[in-house]
């Protein structure tokens, strides 16, 4: 049974019927119903509480919920819903989310408990890399299909998007491609996944010239074989804010130098540090970008991020960095894979 069917009730149910509708939610989801009149419209909130009060106040289990309901509601319509209102809507603790059209009509729940957000967003994941320095555990199965904590790679990647509410999510593949394509179709997702088949490798950007239309005018592409709980809401909101063509996500990584570094002018030593550490900010493989920046893939050839990072520079397009405070390892090598076994214990997804 989907959300409007658990959690709508036509105005002229008795508040006797509503208990009975409470008690059939399960206890993790929010005892409240949406009040409809007979054309489908929304004019009320009710919640166990509502009729608590309701009947402290004198009122009757066998009036209509119409009596006990809340109007002064909140709601968003459908065909404009902003991913800052949300967020806003969350922060105040509303946690269902009524969707209406022009005319007030329910047309949708938002539960913003399951789902942090719902962000306009297209999603590509590139899953056609051989994973050769993985070997043999990529002999036979593709990187982005090896478990870590029980569950492959790139499901934790699909799960994350699909609590931001991304409903359109590509992806690319390539070598092993069958076993990946067999086990994501049987997933019971609630977005859709759109496979797109590489004949020859194309690099980590060269498949997004073989997508011909995306839905929506931002689109996020990420490798699939990351371990990251990034927030991808925190991520989308400053791109927006920033007005910015490309956004790239970067992660610090600090490099031990094991000798005094001299600092020196003319060959007279200014001063000397003692095994100093640099820290860098590098590509963490995700970037948020303008879809129609898309053209500047060429047609079916080998073209990898790093190329279009360049020629978005040098078509002068705005390109940002993201700095990431969250959990991320790039699983290219067989000492990530076994730390990712043992960081999985403590990471929350």
């Amino acid at each position: 049974m989907n959300l409007i069917k658990r959690h709508t009730i036509l105005f002229s149910a008795t508040a006797k019927e509503a208990l009975k509708r409470f008690n059939e939610l399960q206890l993790k989801e929010y005892f409240t119903l949406f009040v409809l009149n007979p054309s489908g419209k929304l004019i009320g909130t009710l919640s166990d509480g509502d009729i608590r009060r309701g009947l402290v106040d004198g009122k009757s289990i066998n009036e209509q919920v119409s009596d006990f309901m809340y109007k002064d509601f909140k709601s968003i319509l459908h065909d404009t819903i902003s991913p800052v209102a949300l967020k806003r809507l969350r922060e105040q603790e509303y946690f269902l989310i009524p969707c209406i059209d022009k005319k007030g009509n329910l047309t949708g729940i938002i539960d913003l408990h399951k789902q942090r957000n719902k962000l306009p967003i297209d999603a590509v994941l590139m899953a056609g890399g051989k994973g050769k320095r993985l070997l043999p555990l990529t002999e036979k199965v593709p990187k982005s299909l090896l478990k870590i904590g029980g569950r492959p790679i790139i499901e934790y990647n699909i799960l994350n998007l699909l609590k931001y509410g991304i409903e359109n999510i590509y992806v690319c593949v390539n070598h092993l491609k069958q076993p990946l394509i067999n086990y994501l179709s049987k997933q019971d997702y609630s977005s859709k996944i759109i496979f797109v088949e590489e004949k020859k490798e194309l690099g980590t950007f060269g498949a997004l010239s073989l997508i011909k239309k995306f839905t929506n005018r931002t689109l996020l592409v990420m490798n699939s074989d990351l371990l990251t709980n990034v927030d991808l809401e925190d991520l989308y909101l400053e791109y927006i804010n920033s007005n910015a063509k490309l956004t790239v996500a970067a992660t610090s990584y600090s490099v031990n130098i094991p000798y005094a570094v001299l600092k020196d002018s003319n060959g007279s030593i200014l001063s000397l540090k003692e095994k100093p550490t640099e820290t860098f900010m590098c590509n963490a493989g995700i970037y948020l970008l303008d879809s129609k920046l898309v053209s500047q893939v060429p047609n079916r050839q080998f073209f990898n991020a790093t190329d279009f990072i360049e020629k978005s520079i040098k078509n002068k397009h705005k390109v940002i960095t993201y700095s990431m405070l969250c959990y991320w390892l790039d699983i290219g090598k067989m000492e990530d894979y076994r730390k990712a076994q043992e960081d999985i214990k403590h990471l929350k997804f």
